[in-house]
């Protein structure tokens, strides 16, 4: 269950737990033990989700990268192309998480 104390922080965030990496092992402490099969769907959720949120924090790695060439005294004569790179980089979670084709930064 690999992301089993994901799925108890977003199902019961004011609970507290205890115990280790199965779903019988944890304690509930504190607070509300969702059930067996609440923590399963949010698992699923956070698994199908995974791939969009690592793509998005490799694009936002890369957006930052490029932050200087957006600055309104950019001193550079090729800063639309970078705008339309760093635009490129924003259009990236329109493809699929699993198969994206990353665009190149201008030479």
């Amino acid at each position: 269950m690999r992301f089993l104390w994901e799925s108890l922080k977003a199902l019961s965030p004011e609970s507290e737990f205890n115990g280790g990496m199965t779903y019988e092992s944890i304690i509930c402490v504190k607070g509300v033990m969702p059930s067996l099969e609440e923590i399963e769907t949010k698992i699923a959720e956070l698994e199908a989700a995974e791939p969009l949120r690592l793509l998005r924090e490799e694009r936002d790695k890369k957006l930052a990268e490029t932050d200087w060439r957006a600055t309104v005294d950019y001193p550079g004569n090729d800063k639309q192309l970078w705008l339309d790179y760093r635009q490129a980089l924003r259009d990236v979670t329109e493809q699929d998480p699993n198969n994206v084709i990353w665009p190149s930064e201008p030479a």
